[in-house]
């Protein structure tokens, strides 16, 4: 167990220590990212699944609140390859660019599974594509498209379940703004009847490349999550999700002013709280 728990906090430390670097005001984080990608990967086996998630962020800086409402599903074709769709609606009160609403950026993309084990490690690799459906003046929406490559692995460890994944999102924007995603999950076993799942995250995103941010500015969040299914087959649920910012190197370039909503779109939380309904078929 002493030998576990030590190998898990040099994992720990690897994925997620950040260059140290200064703290410059107010800064953005990552563009918004697949729900589908970030709360559902972590399975052992594909799964189809409709569902509406709200979201409350409050950005850093005292900068505004931002809420989202997302409406989308994941559809398993076989047990190797599962599409998924969805579509953001959002409301912003920020202090720089006012109050606005309506649709963001709608994703879409899938994931393919080597293999259908659910008694081992589940390897998964994925893309999702981001398209400019959201306005840009208003700080709906990117202005571009972008792309997300995701990989990811389940491992099941007696009931528990330990799950990485790394993903790489980039625009297609003359600057390509790449950011390394990374996501560790501890998952524990099912208890109240197998109904109830609770998960312990962290996830870091990191700027390679940024004409805005300090190459290697980073952000780490700590996410617990709460998961209840419902009904005689179990095919309702309900995901609650916290997130708060437990590292936060960000740094602007010298000459670089929050002031463009392209900037304030990158929205640099400083904690928020999600809650998903969903219904498998």
């Amino acid at each position: 167990m002493k030998r576990f728990v030590s190998r898990l906090l040099v994992v720990l430390f690897c994925v997620f220590s950040p260059a140290v670097q200064a703290h410059n005001g107010s800064h953005g984080s990552s563009p918004a990212v697949s729900n589908a990608a970030s709360m559902n990967w972590n399975q052992g086996a594909l799964n189809s699944e409709v569902f509406t998630q709200y979201t409350l962020d409050v950005l850093d800086e005292s900068l505004g609140l931002q809420h989202m409402i997302t409406v989308g599903g994941l559809w398993a074709i076989n047990k190797n390859w599962q599409l998924a769709l969805e579509m953001p609606f959002l409301l912003l009160d920020h202090d720089l660019s006012g109050f606005a609403s309506g649709p963001g950026d709608l994703v879409v993309g899938g994931r393919y599974a080597f293999g259908d084990n659910c008694n081992g490690p589940n390897w998964s690799a994925g893309s999702y594509w981001s398209l400019p459906t959201g306005s840009e003046t208003t700080g709906l929406g990117r202005g571009t498209m972008t792309q997300m490559l995701q990989f990811g692995v389940s491992v099941p460890i007696q009931k528990h379940a330990l799950g990485f994944s790394t993903s790489l999102n980039f625009s297609y924007d003359s600057v390509l703004e790449p950011m390394l995603m990374n996501r560790l999950q501890w998952q524990f076993p099912k208890f109240a009847k197998d109904r109830l799942t609770f998960s312990v995250s962290l996830s870091s995103e990191t700027y390679l490349d940024s004409a805005v941010f300090s190459d290697g500015s980073t952000k780490v969040f700590a996410e617990p999550s709460l998961r209840v299914e419902l009904g005689k087959k179990q095919r309702w649920s309900v995901t609650t999700q916290g997130r708060v910012s437990v590292v936060d190197t960000l740094g602007r370039k010298a000459g670089v002013v929050a002031g463009t909503v392209s900037d304030i779109l990158l929205n640099d939380v400083l904690f928020g709280a999600s809650t998903q309904v969903g219904f498998a078929f």
